[in-house]
């Protein structure tokens, strides 16, 4: 056995893209510039590796290629070949292969003929595809020709026969970007949960090139029928840019009146970047609204939060546009439309000291009541057109440089096409802002400790009552009311461990308010730890004038170790701390009496304890499990997971769920194998 180690320049090695090659042959025999071996060898260079038991190798000033025959195996641009003839032009990169299997995860591809092309792309005749070990597959691809794409990732089938477990199926053709493959084309389950039966589901992505998939999904449910989905997914590589969708249907129970009925979702969401154009769309209309909360599990659901909507923003030097159409697309809910709704944002400018910034916007606006209510309301609807202009100035104090604030002013004009008097209408208010802060800093050792005192005023004139127009939002709702805060802030950190603590505490009040109101004056606790593997957030509001809690969040977080993870929330919420969209405003406060809000659905009592569980048993097994209790309403809830692999192409699922209404067993197998 002798080694040869031949030099060639890097231009002549255009297929291989090395400056030496490395002939290992047993045994050779040199005749007419060829190196020739029937005993085996190996001819390896950069990217390029050869082994086989006969090999012909020759190099002269007309040709440079290798001959190979009988127990072929070839590693080429990081794949991986194995044939029974082989000829391949090092200089030019084109060769081919004769009776092949080849490995392009998650493909194996058996080909009479696989041919090299210049340019690095494949072309194969002939073939067979699946994502198993060749003789041990359960679904089969077949098609004449076969074209890979020079990156070794788009696949393009022309004539395809197909077997899915022995039946026979046909496509015209067929492309696939096995890049967008992080599970095999097929994926089977089967699904049994309690009162339902059994639930065959089969996932098969019928269409992927470059960054767009197809799926198909078909379900098969005993005692209902059967059911499908189309899914698209489209993620182009380094953009921001995506598709995804979701369309289901299937006839299925629903489980307040236990009839059989067709049910429905159709769902996407996208989001399109063009320079300084945003285009944001989602899309979600389902058939009843039990729909999202019956079919949970990724198979069915994008986070689309049930809205449908259509924003666009461009962004320019200056200014900033957003547009936003937000329909109601299912007659069940209550939604505030928005058809359209345009705004205009000027960025912030500074002149004389003072910074500047309007906002222009105006739309058609309607809260639509859902039909499903037992006492129907009324919707209502109106044109609306502002303008804000927002004025800010920051200074430090003359004789306390440590001392700095700010001041802001306020301007607002508004006016509207309806009203519930059926008249237009216009109203304007005036809003005013001042803070005063300091800070002070101490280091010790290991930790660094930030002190921020600070006391602020702020609050609106505005003379027009609140029943005299529509209210859509916040800004709709805004009053006559004057908030007074004071608070100190804590931050603890400790730059090597990167461990932090920040506790604020604050006390808030008002005056000047509406004779009957009531508005909370309260002293409000915010603290935070967090360590690298244990997180601790608490909330706490006290009123001073009930001397009681009105409102209380604890949640801690617990990563114990890689395999495990724990977390605890408890909530409790007094009948005095109303449920608001956005609770640092106290409009409602000042615009009803305590005992208009009392008697509302804004004020509920309540408490609630949320703990969760993660445990990985084995890398291929874990248990998942969630506990809600409620001590004041007096119910417990729960969901217990189970999941283990079986082999590692079948995953194996055990959910018990319990509710105050029902207790649901799911069993779950799921095969991803070619």
């Amino acid at each position: 056995k002798i080694a040869l180690l031949l030099a060639l320049s890097a231009a002549s090695l255009h297929a291989v893209d090395a400056s030496k090659i490395t002939l290992d042959l047993a045994n050779p025999t040199y005749q007419n510039g060829s190196l020739y071996t029937e005993n085996g060898g190996v001819i390896e260079a950069e990217r390029f590796r050869l082994q086989a038991e006969r090999i012909l190798y020759k190099k002269d000033e007309n040709a440079h290629f290798i001959e190979a025959t009988n127990e072929i195996l070839l590693q080429y641009e990081g794949k991986t070949f194995t044939a029974e003839k082989l000829f391949f032009d090092l200089d030019t990169g084109a060769g081919w292969l004769e009776k092949s299997v080849s490995f392009f995860p998650p493909f194996y591809i058996d080909a009479e003929k696989l041919y090299f092309k210049e340019d690095r792309s494949i072309e194969a005749l002939h073939v067979q595809l699946t994502t198993a070990e060749l003789g041990n597959h359960s679904w089969q691809l077949k098609t004449g020709k076969l074209l890979i794409d020079p990156t070794g990732n788009l696949f393009a089938f022309s004539g395809v026969s197909a077997r899915f477990f022995s039946i026979p199926l046909w496509l015209p053709s067929f492309h696939v970007n096995r890049k967008a493959f992080s599970s095999p084309l097929f994926r089977y389950s089967v699904t049994w949960d309690k009162g339902k039966g059994p639930r065959l589901s089969i996932r098969y992505a019928a269409y992927s090139w470059k960054q767009l998939g197809v799926f198909l999904r078909g379900e098969y449910r005993i005692g209902t029928g059967f059911g499908g989905a189309v899914e698209t997914e489209y993620f182009p590589q380094k953009s921001p840019n995506f598709l995804i969708t979701k369309s289901y249907i299937a006839s299925d129970v629903i489980p307040t009146n236990l009839q059989k009925e067709r049910r429905y979702r159709l769902q996407g969401k996208g989001k399109a970047v063009l320079k300084d154009h945003v285009v944001d769309l989602s899309w979600d209309k389902y058939s009843d609204p039990l729909m999202p909360g019956d079919f949970t599990s990724t198979d069915f659901a994008i986070n689309t939060e049930k809205e449908t909507k259509l924003r666009y923003q461009n962004t320019q030097p200056y200014w900033i546009i957003d547009a936003l159409v937000y329909p109601k697309v299912n007659s069940f809910q209550s939604v505030y439309e928005q058809l359209p709704f345009l705004s205009i944002n000027t960025h912030s400018f500074e002149k004389w000291g003072w910074i500047f910034q309007t906002q222009v916007e105006g739309g058609y606006e309607k809260f639509s009541y859902s039909d499903n209510l037992r006492t129907p309301l009324q919707d209502f609807s109106s044109g609306k057109a502002s303008i804000k202009e927002e004025i800010i100035k920051a200074f430090r104090l003359p004789f306390f440089p440590k001392i700095s604030g700010q001041t802001k002013g306020i301007f607002q004009a508004t006016g509207y096409s309806n009203s519930p008097t059926k008249k237009p209408g216009f109203y304007g208010s005036v809003g005013y802002g001042f803070l005063l802060q300091s800070s002070g800093k101490k280091r010790f050792s290991t930790t660094t400790h930030l002190i921020q005192p600070y006391a602020e005023l702020q609050g609106y004139f505005q003379p027009t009552s609140a029943d005299a127009r529509w209210i859509f939002s916040t800004k709709d709702g805004i009053q006559s009311l004057h908030e007074w805060t004071i608070g100190i802030k804590n931050f603890f950190y400790q730059k090597i461990a990167q461990n932090q603590i920040e506790y604020t505490l604050s006390t808030k009040g008002f005056f000047a308010y509406a004779k009957d109101a009531e508005p909370p004056w309260r002293i409000h606790s915010d603290l935070i730890i967090d360590y690298a593997q244990f997180l601790l957030r608490s909330t706490t509001a006290f009123s001073i004038r009930r001397k009681q809690i009105d409102h209380q969040m604890l949640s801690l977080q617990w990563t114990a170790s890689q395999n495990a993870a724990f977390s605890m929330d408890f909530w409790y919420r007094s009948k005095w701390f109303f449920r608001k969209a956005n609770r640092s405003h106290f409009f409602v406060e000042n615009a009803r009496t305590p005992k208009e809000l009392l008697s509302s659905p804004l004020s509920k009592k309540r408490s609630a304890l949320i703990t969760k569980a993660f445990i990985r048993m084995t890398p291929l097994s874990s248990i998942e499990g969630e506990l809600r209790c409620g001590f004041l309403e007096r119910y417990i809830e729960g969901k217990f997971e189970a999941k283990t692999a079986i082999v590692s192409y079948c995953d194996m699922r055990l959910t018990y769920e319990h509710t105050e209404k029902d207790d649901r067993v799911t069993f779950g197998l799921e095969v991803q194998r070619g």
